[in-house]
């Protein structure tokens, strides 16, 4: 008796999980495969959802098999599984590479802001121009000697 009871709450788990599922699945088939990647403009965002497809649809169909008592060790079912994880774990890898050139890029560009903001913002310890350029040719001249110099040439 415990047996069936145990079956019965599994099948009815299972029907409402496929009620959750069947909206989503609408969903997907409410648009052509064909707009739905139109729409998305990064190639891993389509090769993202490729996967999920892929994966939706291999593992409906392993659990239908599953349900029909097959054996599914050697079945083909389990190839095409391994074949689409083998492809999550690629876009996962691109994801990651991705990840990891973004943010050497932004290091680089912060590296830059920060170079180019201390140059406008007059941070050097020396000025734009040194002292010695203007040292020994300036001559100065007092009140007194061009006040001299002035009477000097009146009176001749």
């Amino acid at each position: 008796m415990e047996g069936i009871q145990t079956i019965q709450s599994f099948i009815s788990m299972l029907d409402k999980s496929l009620v959750e599922l069947t909206p989503e699945v609408q969903m997907l088939a409410s648009k052509p495969l064909e707009e739905q990647l139109q729409s998305m403009k990064d190639p891993l965002d389509r090769a993202e959802y490729l996967n999920t497809i892929s994966y939706t649809l291999t593992s409906l169909m392993f659990a239908y098999i599953k349900s029909k008592g097959v054996d599914t060790t050697n079945s083909p079912i389990m190839d095409e599984l391994a074949r689409v994880k083998s492809h999550v774990q690629k876009v996962k890898q691109c994801r990651e590479k991705q990840k990891g050139l973004d943010t050497q890029q932004h290091s680089q560009t912060e590296q830059t802001k920060k170079i180019i903001q201390s140059n406008l913002n007059g941070r050097h310890q020396e000025p734009a121009i040194s002292k010695s350029n203007f040292r020994g040719r300036h001559k100065r001249f007092s009140d007194e000697t061009s006040l001299k110099n002035d009477t000097k040439k009146a009176k001749q």
